[in-house]
Parts: structure tokens; C-alpha cells; sequence
């Protein structure tokens, strides 16, 4: 239907839709069954992060992307998902993070931690919060992550696990050597 439909003059299709959007959620506001659902919880949240009155016209128009936060809503049927923009590639949803083991004498290598976080949550981050997991679950001596992982509290949590970090040098960095325990 938006597809099909002109939007009136001055506006674009996505303030078309803001604009239907604000007409649905008030007439919703006078349904007391349908004002304390998801959908409407839902649809307040998109246009409180989406869009801004705009005084003169007296209609809702469309942020610019750069004032939307990262974790805005994303999709309406997973509200955790969130937004991130790594190099010149943009994602929405989650990141996973895998552990596993690497021993050339392992016969088959095993998977021994993984978490899965809203995708704004960086490298670092992850690593500064599993490391200590990892070392207590796997007794590892050394680890091998790319150089995205790369922060002075990472290798100070690596050095109060007594866990060598070995980084590539992906991130433009040269490679970080550290002692252990």
C-alpha cells in the first residue's frame, strides 16, 4: 500500500508511513485493550526514536540517521536487536562470540565458551568479560584473537589470568606481545 500510495507533496514515503503511524497509535490511545499491548508499547517506541514533530508543517518527519541512537528499535519482533556500523559495513541484530580450542596434538577441536550479545557490545568488551570465564572453565594458558581485541584492560585482565593474549595485527596495530604468570 505505502509502495502504491504518493505521498503528498514535500513528503517522502517513510514520512508518510511516520504520519500513519502517529494516526494509528492515536486512535489506539482511545482503545483501553489495544493501549496497554506490545503492539502500541511497540509503536510509540519506533516513533519516539524514528521521528520529531515538526511545528511548522504539523506533521511527523523522519530523523537523520546520524541523531537515531544504535540502539534503536530495529525490528518489531525482536526489540533487543540493535545497530551497528563496523567499517563500511552495516549490521542489525547480535553478535556471537566463540571460543574454541586450537592444539595441532587436539584430534577434533571443541567449542568451549560462546556468547551472544546486542551487536553494539564491541570486541573488547566481549573479551574483557570472557576472558576470566574462560580461563576458569578451560584452564587456557594462551589465546589468539584478532587485533580488534585489542585494549590495556584486556591485557591486564590477561595478566591477572595468567593468560598469554597472542594479536594479529587486523586492526593496523602490530602485534602485542605480553608476558604471563
Amino acid at each position: 500500500m505505502i509502495h502504491k500510495t504518493k505521498p503528498s507533496e514535500g513528503e517522502s514515503r517513510l514520512e508518510m508511513l511516520l504520519n500513519l503511524c502517529q494516526e494509528t497509535k492515536e486512535t489506539i490511545e482511545n482503545i483501553s485493550e489495544l493501549k496497554n499491548s506490545d503492539a502500541y508499547r511497540i509503536l510509540e517506541r519506533f516513533l519516539s526514536e524514528q521521528a520529531y514533530y515538526d511545528e511548522q508543517t504539523k506533521k511527523l518527519k523522519a530523523k537523520d540517521s546520524k541523531s537515531i541512537p544504535s540502539d534503536s528499535l530495529q525490528s518489531a519482533y525482536d526489540e533487543d536487536a540493535t545497530y551497528r556500523k563496523k567499517g563500511n559495513k552495516a549490521e542489525s541484530g547480535y553478535v556471537l562470540n566463540l571460543s574454541e580450542t586450537c592444539a595441532k596434538e587436539n584430534s577434533f577441536q571443541l567449542i568451549t565458551d560462546y556468547t551472544v550479545e546486542k551487536n553494539i557490545k564491541s570486541d573488547v568488551e566481549l573479551l574483557k568479560e570472557r576472558l576470566p570465564i574462560v580461563k576458569q572453565n578451560t584452564k587456557c594458558q594462551e589465546v589468539y584473537v584478532d587485533g580488534g581485541y585489542y585494549s590495556k584492560e584486556v591485557v591486564q585482565i590477561a595478566k591477572e589470568n595468567c593468560v598469554e593474549v597472542h594479536f594479529t595485527d587486523l586492526n593496523g596495530r602490530k602485534p602485542v606481545r605480553m608476558s604471563v604468570c
